[in-house]
Order: structure tokens, then sequence, then C-alpha cells
């Protein structure tokens, strides 16, 4: 009897603890955190047009981001393209990048979307690697108050313009 006594005291603590465990709380950033490009449209041309020796790149586009996670982002911002070509590094570039609605708040609330712009303004010298090829690759490198987030676009032509 005084066995089953001990048992029923062990198993009560277990339960104690376990229902302690369960009532304390924490913000699990990785699980709760699903911010989503849902959409983008990019442009990119080579400007070859007469009297603009050597000639400039030019990348620039929407995309929209949605936080489709539990928790509030309360800044974006793009720190760094990266393009490719035929997995060879072209540019690494630091672009405009503002929201395309003028506004000035960047925070996405759950289940907020923002459209964003970006681009390379005036252009950058062409690197000749890049005349070799048609299309090209990028990657987008955001930072937000919760941590970096990387999205990656393929296949986007590239316009020469003459």
């Amino acid at each position: 009897m005084s066995e089953m006594i001990n048992r029923t005291k062990y198993f009560s603590v277990f339960l104690a603890i376990l229902f302690l465990l369960g009532c304390s709380s924490a913000e699990n950033l990785s699980g709760d955190l699903q911010i989503e490009m849902t959409k983008y449209y990019i442009d990119s041309w080579l400007n070859l047009m007469p009297g603009t020796s050597p000639g400039t790149f030019h990348l620039t586009g929407d995309f929209t981001l949605k936080n489709n996670g539990t928790v509030e982002v309360n800044s974006v911002n793009l720190i760094k393209i990266t393009t490719y070509a035929d997995s060879q590094e072209i540019y690494t570039f630091k672009p405009f990048f503002r929201l395309k609605s003028g506004e000035v708040n960047y925070s996405l609330r759950p289940g907020d979307a923002k459209e964003f712009t970006f681009g390379t303004g005036q252009g950058l010298r062409i690197n000749d690697l890049l005349m070799k090829y048609k299309r090209i690759d990028i990657k987008l490198e955001l930072n937000t108050n919760r941590g970096e987030h990387y999205y990656k676009i393929n296949n986007i032509e590239v316009v020469r313009a003459y």
C-alpha cells in the first residue's frame, strides 16, 4: 500500500511540473516568423545607346512581402542584391529601396502585405562578363528586426537597348 502512495506522489509531482512548463510562454521566432514574397516584377537592361560609353546595367523591380506569421516585423531593408549568370557572380550592390506607396512605415503586422520598389538608380558600369549572357539570376538580401531573409529570382531576361 505504501508503494502505491509513493507512486501517486511521484505521479502528482510529475503532473505539476508538466502543468508549470505548459503555462510558461516564450516567443518562438523561427516558427512564428513567416515573411513570404508573394509577387514580383523585375526589369533588367543594358543601356548601349550611342553616346553612353561605356554603357550601364540597370535592374529595377517591385515585390510584395506578406507577413504570414504571428509576430510583427518592425523594419524591412533591402541591404544587398547579388546578380549571377551561369552561377558566376557579376554584381553585388546596395540598391535604392522604398515602399511603392511612398509611406514611411516599413513594419509588417501579422497578415499585412506591402509592395516595395528597388533599383540601381543611375545604373552600374557594364561588367564585360555580363555581355556574354542574355539571362541572369538575382539574390535579394533583406534585413529585418527579426533577422536576415534571402529570396532568389531566376531566369531574368537582360534586354539590350541600342
